[in-house]
């Protein structure tokens, strides 16, 4: 495979792509950033409020850590997904056109330079391309034959 070759692919951006690449973005923020340390806290703090609860029958902590706990790991993104559920409500599908190369990527003519890439990461769906700011999905059923391993290829050092 010649590394300069260009991959096109194009496909269409759905709400189920879209709450695909959310999903993902929100598991990437909650579990490799330094949110995580929040839910750290927030485990930390109900263990304090289980001992509270025993040792002097102070319910309120446990409640308070319970609650934001829960939220935290799952209420949070149940609400995030109504939001964006509603918001494709009255917008159409989006057809995406990328050309991948070894020095950049190009999506619907804008040019992203891949210096800003920080890596790749495969999933069973896709890649995530994490940039410095941003981040891009691309679902495994826009490539075509052997794109995938051509992908792989250009981007090793990246994945």
């Amino acid at each position: 495979m010649n590394t300069s070759k260009a991959i096109k692919l194009n496909f269409k951006w759905d709400v189920d792509s879209f709450l695909k690449a959310s999903e993902l973005n929100y598991k990437y923020e909650l579990f490799e950033t330094n949110k995580k340390f929040i839910g750290w806290f927030l485990i930390a703090l109900t263990q304090f409020g289980v001992v509270a609860a025993l040792k002097q029958g102070a319910y309120e902590l446990l409640l308070f850590s319970t609650i934001t706990l829960l939220y935290w790991y799952y209420a949070k993104w149940e609400i995030k997904k109504f939001i964006i559920k509603k918001s494709f409500k009255d917008v159409d599908e989006k057809e995406f056109n990328l050309e991948l190369k070894k020095d950049n990527i190009n999506i619907n003519e804008t040019n992203i330079d891949t210096k800003f890439i920080r890596y790749i990461k495969e999933l069973k769906d896709g890649f995530v391309i994490y940039l410095n700011k941003k981040n891009i999905y691309i679902p495994k059923y826009a490539f075509k034959g052997s794109n995938v391993n051509d992908f792989k290829n250009i981007y090793k050092d990246y994945i």
